[in-house]
C-alpha cells in the first residue's frame, strides 16, 4: 500500500546536491543523478552515516537499478524497517527498474514513512508504504 506524496520539492530539497539535468551525470556511487537510487544512497551516506559497500561497482551498468540493490548494494535484507534503512519495490510495481527509498520513521500502525526521489518525475518527496511486497534494506 502507498500512501499520496506528500513534503514535496525540487532537487535540491533535503540538501540533495546532484541537480543537473536528470541522468546527466553519475554521482560518487555511480548512480545517475535526480534517479531515486542516486537519492537513496546519498541520504543513508549523508543522513544516516552509513556506508553502502557494493557502490560503487562497475561502472553502473545496471546495478544501481533499484531492483539489483538487493543483489549489488552490500545491504542485508530486514523484516523490521528502521530509519536509515533502504526500501525497495520491485518491479511487479515499477517495471524493469524497480524503485529505492530511505526509511525515515516507523509508525505503530505498521506504516513506514519514506523519502525518494523520482516517484513522480523529477521531484523529491515522502509517502508512507505498508505491506510485503517491499524489500528492507540495512547498511
Amino acid at each position: 500500500e502507498f500512501s499520496s506524496e506528500f513534503s514535496i520539492g525540487g532537487c535540491g530539497t533535503g540538501g540533495y546536491p546532484y541537480c543537473g539535468r536528470q541522468g546527466s551525470y553519475t554521482d560518487p556511487w555511480n548512480m545517475y543523478n535526480r534517479e531515486c537510487v542516486s537519492w537513496a544512497a546519498w541520504r543513508v551516506t549523508h543522513g544516516y552515516g552509513k556506508v553502502i559497500p557494493g557502490y560503487p561497482r562497475n561502472s553502473g551498468k545496471g546495478h544501481g537499478n533499484a531492483v539489483n540493490w538487493p543483489i549489488y548494494s552490500g545491504g542485508r535484507v530486514v523484516n523490521n524497517p528502521q530509519p536509515g534503512d533502504v526500501a525497495i519495490i520491485g518491479t511487479n510495481i515499477i517495471p524493469v527498474t524497480g524503485h529505492a527509498m530511505v526509511v525515515e520513521s516507523v509508525g505503530s500502525d505498521g506504516w513506514v514513512t519514506v523519502s525518494q526521489y523520482n516517484w513522480t518525475p523529477g521531484i523529491y518527496s515522502k509517502m508512507k508504504i505498508r505491506g510485503t511486497a517491499i524489500t528492507y534494506l540495512r547498511f
